[in-house]
This record gives structure tokens, sequence and C-alpha cells, in this order.
């Protein structure tokens, strides 16, 4: 099985797609296994996709907590709507993925699945959740019953062709109900927590066929939960703009969903309930996270984002908000075209950076900017450093990050910057 590409490797294979003349850099667009989006009530729309895929045997993974004490199974008739639209066709529910999506919570929803003879998944809720789901559907496809059993599929070239067949027997319809877009990529993201390091397993085949927007269904996500995923999209749009291999369909398509997203989001923030709104973070999340089946490769707000939350348990978005602006302010000198870019998509004022603009976005939606926002334990800075060289995405970032001293200098500007902590205390649930 081939192994990930090193650094210089990368930096090779990019450096071959340009032309002698270097007038462009070729690039391409991969096709994926999704076949329809729909937006609107979840429980029909999902009844329709059963019919339309002829399944019979559709088992739902749901979140298992939306705060502490509410959580989207329980607390709300959400998942039983989902159950009765299935009728005969529901083969059963299951809820326990935690947060960053452990080896262990994804084996029992997968052991549980093939007991129930599912033919269909079905996933209902946030990021982990539909991470969850798609590594489930690798677990059955490949017979991985056992936490050792995943160490083979391990550390592929996120980037290139499969590197395994699946036989694609099991299919996966995900209904989100955060921004973090997971459900339209082929790249998953699990927790080993004996490393306490976040994998990354792709494959074409775990990427689900179709998704399902419900913004009503949306209500019931905290507004931490919503306004920091939508960051995370915040940051897949921006860090296509500013990859090393953006090309005009990528930057269109990602400068449209920035600005979309700069937008909606305040609205949403300002009025919960105002479903358009919400419907128009959903779309741009679709928006910016489909650069990367245009082969665009992220930099190192997503790679650190990793090490910070399968290690240090920071929730997903909340990595985005912290590094984001830091990144840009650590690439502005390497990239100062892409990050104009980026400022004008966010609507920059007249001499405000893109990190400048950035950091006013996050913070208005009351969202963290430091490590000490989120409680970061010091005692992890040096891990995270290391840790972070081994994430594909700290390879290419734009302005080259080549030891875990790189990194540090991004993290100490996270961990030394003003804190947002007064604003955070005003977020609803």
């Amino acid at each position: 099985m081939r192994k990930m590409r090193t650094g210089a490797q990368l930096s090779s294979a990019l450096a071959g797609r340009f032309l002698s003349r270097r007038c462009y850099i070729s690039g391409g667009w991969q096709a994926a296994a999704l076949q329809r989006v729909h937006w609107g009530a979840a429980a029909s729309a999902l009844a329709e996709e059963v019919a339309a895929l002829g399944a019979s045997r559709a088992f739902i993974i749901a979140s298992q907590a939306a705060t502490a004490t509410h959580t989207l199974r329980s607390g709300t008739d959400e998942i039983a709507k989902c159950e009765a639209a299935l009728g005969a066709n529901h083969a059963g529910t299951w809820s326990g993925m935690r947060g960053h999506t452990p080896r262990e919570d994804v084996l029992s929803a997968a052991a549980a699945a093939r007991e129930a003879g599912a033919d269909l998944l079905v996933s209902i809720g946030g990021g982990s959740v539909t991470d969850g789901t798609k590594a489930v559907n690798l677990c059955l496809d490949r017979d991985v019953r056992t936490v050792a059993g995943l160490d083979r599929y391990v550390g592929q070239d996120v980037f290139g062709p499969d590197e395994y067949a699946m036989g694609g027997g099991v299919r996966h319809v995900a209904v989100p109900t955060t921004l973090s877009a997971g459900e339209f990529t082929r790249i998953v993201g699990v927790t080993n927590k004996a490393t306490e390091h976040k994998e990354l397993f792709a494959h074409t085949q775990i990427q689900p066929c179709s998704v399902i927007f419900d913004p009503e269904l949306s209500l019931h996500t905290p507004e931490w939960l919503w306004l920091s995923t939508g960051i995370r999209s915040v940051d897949h749009a921006t860090e296509a703009l500013c990859s090393i291999n953006a090309n005009p369909y990528s930057s269109s398509v990602a400068a449209a969903a920035l600005r979309l997203l700069a937008a909606a989001l305040p609205k949403t923030k300002a009025n919960p309930r105002d479903l358009q709104a919400r419907l128009e973070c959903q779309i741009g999340c679709w928006q910016a996270v489909s650069t990367v089946m245009m082969g665009v490769h992220y930099g190192a707000s997503h790679a650190i984002g990793h090490v910070l939350g399968g290690t240090a348990d920071v929730p997903h978005g909340y990595t985005s908000c912290i590094n984001l602006p830091y990144v840009l302010q650590y690439n502005a000198e390497a990239i100062p075209g892409q990050c104009r870019a980026v400022a004008d998509a966010l609507g920059a004022g007249p001499g405000e950076t893109a990190a400048e603009a950035m950091d006013a976005l996050i913070r208005g939606l009351g969202m963290p900017r430091t490590l000490s926002d989120v409680d970061f334990p010091e005692g992890r800075f040096e891990q995270v450093c290391e840790l972070s060289m081994k994430d594909p995405w700290t390879l290419t970032n734009p302005r080259p990050i080549t030891s875990p001293d790189d990194v540090r200098v991004i993290l100490e500007m996270a961990r030394d910057g003003v804190p947002n902590s007064s604003r955070m205390a005003q977020l609803r649930g």
C-alpha cells in the first residue's frame, strides 16, 4: 500500500505541475460518490432518499449530545420523526459518538450496524457523527473489528487516488446539523486515543451519496457549535483561496463561499430563527469544502487544528477560530495577493488586512481567539508543535513550515493574543 508522501515529495510533485515557462499550474477535479443534495424537512427527504436508493435496512447514527443536558435523540423528537418516516425500513438507531471520533466509538457503532444488517447508514448530527459514520462504512466494508485493525488504513495519500478497493455495498446519507461540511469529502478524521493523535483516512466510497440540509433541524444546535463550525467552513474557503495550488475555478468558488458565510453567519447570531440565513450558511459550507474535490491543498490552520482537537480535545470549530487569523498573519508576507483576496471577500475596510478582518468576524460572533479561551493545557504545547509536523497540510502551507519551531511561531501568537472570553460568555445555549 502506498504511503503518504513526504514534504519533499509533495513539493516535487507540485513543482512538476508548472510548465517550463511557469505560465500556469495544472490541476483537476475529481468526481465524488455524492449524487444528490436536498434542502427541506429532513424526515420527508430521508424517506424519499431511502426509496430512491432501494434500501430496506436503514441504520441511524445520531448525535449523542448537543449539550450536557440536551440530546438530539432524547431531548427532541427529531430522530423519532426520521425513524417514523423510515417505517419498516428502519433497522435501528445508535448514539454515542464522542467528539473527535475515537476509534473505540467507531467500532462500537460498526458492531451495532453489522448486527442490524444495515444496507444504508444515516448520520444525523455534527461533524464527529458524520466522520464517525464514514469510518463505520469503512469498517463494514473492510470487516474491521478491532482498534488495531484500523492501522493499515491510516496515513495514506489523502490527495491521491484510492489505494484499496471497496465494494460500496453500504451507502451513507448524511443529515448534518453543524457547518463543518465533512459530509462532502472523502477524508475522515478519527482519533487514536493510544497516541492522542487525530489520524486521517481517505477513500472515495466513504463519502456520503446524499446530503440533506434542514435549516429547521439546525435550530437544536447550540449557538457556539453552529457558529464555530461556520468558521470552520470559513477556514476551508480561506485556505483554498490561499492555497499553493489554487486555480481560477477553486478561487472563484472559495471567494463566493467566503462572501456568503461572512454575511450569513452574523445574521444567524442576530436572529437564530432566520432560516434563510441558516440555509445560506449551509450552502456556503458546501461551496467552501467543495474545493477539496478540486485537489486544492489547505494549510497550517487545518493541520494544527487536527492536532489541537485530537490531542488537547479542543472542539473542532474552535480550532479554526483560534488558528485562522494567526495563520493569515504568518502567511501574509509570502502570499500578499491571495491574502488581499481574502480581505476583499470579507468586506475589509481600507488598509485592513485579511488577518484583522478575520479576527473582527470571529470576535463579533463571540468565538474564542486564544488558547486560553479554551483552557488549552500549557503542558501540551510542545506536543502539538511536534505532532503538527505529521499532518499532510502542514507541508502544503503557503509559507513553508519545515520544523516544529515554525509551528511554534503560530502557536505562540495563539497563546499570547487578546482573549475573547467576555463575548464567549454571552453566547446562547
